[in-house]
């Protein structure tokens, strides 16, 4: 039986269900990766990540992937029809415009295997009795706890049977990427990640989020290597809570989950002076510049800078999402919506309107003898607002919307 095995967000060769699948099943496969111009990971960074990952799998199989462009229920009708495939094979996914891809492949006349591969707990498995999703985190993470899937798939991977079809043109591939030793922080730094994860200075977080939004590694393999770690567990079950969030109300990627509207600040000078670090407030512009330096900052600065912009600067959180969703070396749209919306208090979760984080007490707090600042500043500059005048008129736009 000839298969396809259309490649999604699982760009690895181990504890992957559907190479379990194509083995035991001893299936001739063709592998395919479709390039989608619908995918809004194209005006990412995150891209170069994503293409990094499907290269290394791609030498790892020996060269057997096939890459196209174009939308990817034509590209697979076409491999379809072209050479016989009985079955096609793909990893589930969440995002409105992946949904609207299995509704698609559903119209090809050609039995479909779909498989859950990508979360920890998929969102049926994430609702409350009556159905609908916990807008209360707490109970949402003693029912994820329940469904954990603990084990990791074994095969020999030189059992799979694969086929090349035809020559496809490889996409360019950045030399420059970097990635941390994942293994050496769960081996050697996990056991601090509670009471470091929100220093910005030095290697305290594990950065697997850019390999989990590849699938460039197992989520089952991530909870073993956390070892059952709460404050790193619970990281894991708000990516899960994030993207059934967008898969039950896909509209909530573009607008606010909770209906109400503020008079947001249009004034595109404060973004640029944001996006470029340069507020005035030390933390606020050291983690702005190293974002666009690096692609990357920890989740509390990352909580930080939003909180500023949509609270001190009061601008719209899609302006500033669409801006980190852009430099972000891990992009993942549902769960940048996801932080965003809950910053600005207009998601299923969201935090007070009231509470507004202070830059200079953050500083203090996270990073008092600059060691951190220090790295990306060069030199101090003026505030351009006055955060505690800020807030208090955040909240009374809030109290009036």
């Amino acid at each position: 039986m000839k298969v396809l095995y259309l490649l999604r967000k699982d760009l690895r060769i181990y504890d992957n269900y559907a190479i379990q699948l194509l083995i035991e099943g001893n299936f001739e496969a063709i592998l395919l990766y479709v390039d989608d111009p619908r995918d809004p990971i194209q005006t990412s960074i995150a891209k170069n990540y994503r293409m990094h990952f499907l290269n290394m799998m791609n030498e790892a199989l020996g060269g057997l992937i096939h890459f196209e462009c174009g939308l990817t229920d034509s590209v697979s009708s076409q491999y379809i029809k072209e050479y016989k495939i009985e079955s096609i094979v793909y990893q589930r996914q969440f995002e409105p415009w992946e949904v609207s891809i299995e509704k698609e492949m559903d119209l090809l006349e050609i039995k479909v295997i779909e498989f859950d591969d990508f979360l920890m707990v998929a969102p049926e498995r994430g609702l409350k009795k009556d159905q609908t999703i916990y807008r209360v985190f707490r109970p949402y993470y003693e029912k994820w706890l329940q469904n954990l899937r603990e084990y990791s798939l074994e095969y020999d991977i030189k059992s799979l049977n694969l086929l090349k079809v035809k020559e496809t043109e490889w996409p360019k591939i950045d030399e420059k990427i970097h990635l941390y030793d994942v293994e050496d922080f769960f081996e050697n730094r996990l056991i601090h990640y509670d009471e470091k994860r929100n220093f910005p200075s030095g290697l305290n977080t594990s950065n697997v989020s850019i390999w989990l939004n590849n699938g460039a590694i197992s989520i089952r393999h991530i909870l073993e290597l956390a070892q059952f770690n709460d404050a790193y567990l619970r990281q894991l079950a708000w990516r899960d809570y994030y993207c059934q969030w967008a898969y039950y109300f896909p509209k909530v990627l573009n607008y606010n989950f909770r209906k109400i509207k503020i008079d947001w600040n249009t004034d595109m000078k404060y973004f640029q002076l944001w996006k470029s670090g340069m507020t005035g407030y030390d933390l606020v512009d050291a983690a702005m510049r190293q974002l666009n330096a690096e692609g990357w900052i920890n989740g509390r600065l990352r909580m930080i800078c939003a909180s500023f912009l949509i609270k001190d600067l009061h601008m719209d959180w899609k302006l500033g999402e669409s801006y980190f969703y852009e430099k972000l070396i891990d992009a993942d749209k549902m769960l940048n919506v996801g932080n965003w919306q809950w910053v600005a208090g207009t998601g299923a979760l969201r935090q007070p309107y009231f509470r507004v984080i202070n830059p200079t007490i953050q500083l203090d707090k996270y990073d008092k003898k600059r060691s951190y600042v220090n790295q990306y500043l060069s030199e101090q500059q003026t505030p351009i607002i006055d955060h505690r005048i800020q807030k208090e008129i955040f909240i009374q736009k809030y109290k009036k919307d």
